[in-house]
């Protein structure tokens, strides 16, 4: 494990004692395929305006390409999240790849914004043992979610959750959730949405926009511990 006590960006005035960093992360965030379906504002990829910027980001990692990958992870056995910026029911293979992350042991956390997930794919994650499925959909009304998801289909993605659920019944696997990111155009529906969905789903998750390489809304504390 590499020391980066020396390492020029640590400042010594804090008498950091950084803890040991492995050779390999416990998390594997990926992007089978750079695609998406919708243009979120919030999204630095897809939120973009043009489309010049967007066309050089899109990308599908062939199959092949994939196992090596994995196969490069098997002795730490990361979570896998197969979605930084691409929706991951679009990745053209996504049942061979899906596969390929299960055989080797490791988990799978998928972020979904519900819109691709067809019955038979809500069979597919349940009977591999998908770890869990995250919808994201930051509202509670049609309206704002076109507001900050580009798209009013709530009805929609909120049917695909309770397809999942239904195909899911009793077994252990998914667990199924909702995010919120919080931000000026919905944070009025916030409490609204966690009372919407406490009790209904097995995760709730709220969060805040990443902006510029940081969390603008964050409050530091105001001495590191």
């Amino acid at each position: 494990m590499r020391d980066w006590s020396k390492a020029d960006w640590v400042d010594p005035a804090h008498n950091w004692k950084p803890l040991p960093v492995p050779d390999l992360p416990d998390r594997l965030l990926v992007d089978f395929a750079t695609r998406c379906n919708l243009r979120c504002p919030m999204c630095p990829v897809w939120g973009l305006e043009d489309d010049d910027q967007i066309e050089p980001l899109k990308g599908v990692m062939d199959l092949d390409a994939a196992r090596k990958m994995l196969d490069a992870f098997t002795t730490v056995k990361p979570m896998v999240a197969p979605s930084i910026y691409g929706e991951p029911f679009l990745i053209p293979n996504v049942r061979e790849v899906l596969s390929e992350v299960k055989k080797r042991g490791m988990a799978l956390a998928l972020n979904t914004n519900g819109l691709s997930l067809s019955e038979s794919l809500c069979k597919f994650v349940c009977d591999i043992e998908v770890d869990s499925v995250m919808f994201s959909i930051d509202s509670i009304t049609k309206e704002t979610l076109k507001k900050v998801r580009s798209v009013d289909k709530l009805a929609k993605i909120e049917a695909a959750i309770f397809r999942l659920m239904k195909i899911r019944g009793n077994r252990e696997y998914p667990r199924i959730g909702v995010s919120f990111t919080i931000q000026d155009d919905n944070r009025h529906e916030a409490d609204a949405f966690v009372a919407r969905w406490v009790g209904v789903v097995d995760v709730v998750r709220m969060g805040i926009v990443f902006e510029n390489g940081k969390f603008p809304e964050m409050v530091e504390p105001p001495q590191r511990v």
